[in-house]
């Protein structure tokens, strides 16, 4: 083999590996919604208050709001965002796998009513990381990072908590971007309350 081939091949292995072995050093950053949360916190008051509710509290306690969530759903898979999410329940555990490069997000159905969240997340088993950003959007398009968790790609299982305020009226998710190399997979449970 000739040197520039030998030199080729030597430096996209070289690259190769280091693409497949580095672990995210950037913080977690909130990633834009393409406006979701301003268009779905404002479909919710507008319907809501065609349903006679005053504020989104009594649209809930007047069991209004479940057709009106099943229209943001479809707002959200009609701005292209819709794969590898979910919806967020807060209090109940979310369990799901990260397959690098990965980034999985979480949101609430509602606008948030507490200002402090508390959020967990567990690495159960893997040898890919991840790092979450908690993200509150509000009704004028704009993001907020109330915190972010970072679990090690180095480490077989984790758990790592934070807990943020700033989230009341806001909707809020939980942006997870997977680390420690491609294809590297991670299983985890997320619970915020």
């Amino acid at each position: 083999m000739s040197n520039v081939k030998n030199t080729a091949i030597g430096l996209a292995t070289i690259t190769i590996l280091s693409l497949s072995t580095a672990s995210s050093s950037f913080a977690a950053e909130c990633k834009g919604d393409r406006g979701f949360a301003k268009q779905f916190i404002t479909e919710l008051k507008t319907k809501c208050a065609a349903e006679g509710a005053a504020d989104l509290k009594q649209c809930k306690r007047l069991n209004k709001i479940a057709p009106i969530v099943e229209g943001a759903k479809k707002l959200l898979a009609g701005l292209g965002v819709s794969i590898g999410n979910d919806w967020m329940k807060l209090g109940a555990v979310e369990s799901g796998n990260i397959v690098n490069p990965a980034n999985p997000r979480f949101t609430t159905d509602l606008p948030v009513e507490s200002d402090s969240i508390s959020v967990k997340l567990d690495k159960l088993v893997g040898k890919a990381g991840a790092d979450a950003a908690i993200c509150a959007f509000d009704d004028k398009g704009g993001v907020t990072k109330l915190g972010e968790i970072k679990i090690s790609a180095d480490k077989e299982t984790d758990t790592k908590s934070v807990n943020v305020s700033g989230a009341s009226g806001k909707i809020l998710q939980v942006q997870l971007d997977g680390n420690g190399g491609a294809l590297r997979r991670m299983k985890f449970n997320l619970l915020a309350q």
